[in-house]
Formats: C-alpha cells, structure tokens, sequence
C-alpha cells in the first residue's frame, strides 16, 4: 500500500498559507505547544497541545522501547 493512501482516502499536501484549527476550541492554529519527557534517541515521550484551550492533540513515543 502506499503510504500516503488509507484505504481509499489519499493524504496530499495542504495548500500553501492553510492554517489548521483545534477541533475542541474551533480556534485557528499557527503555533501548537509541544511537552517532551525523556533524552533523544534512547527515548522521547511528546504530547502536542492547543496552546488557546490546552487541549490534547496528539501524543507520541519515540526511539527504542
């Protein structure tokens, strides 16, 4: 499969000047608040926030587990 395909959605490239908005505060986003626990590469805990409501937007583990 091609990964930049999800069963049948195709995932492009946003348009140049397109800013996203939180879906909890419906706010236009032109800066997110990212929190990292952990060193580099050994491994990386990171939470992305709304900076407006704090809302949690995503999280991810990243390095060796």
């Amino acid at each position: 499969m091609n990964p930049k395909e999800f069963e049948g959605i195709k995932v492009e490239e946003a348009p140049k000047g397109t800013i996203p908005k939180c879906p909890f505060c419906n706010n236009r986003l032109d800066k997110v608040w990212i929190k990292k626990k952990g060193i580099g590469i050994l491994e990386q805990n990171q939470i992305i926030m709304c900076p407006i409501c704090q809302a949690l937007l995503g999280y991810g583990v990243f390095g060796d587990r």
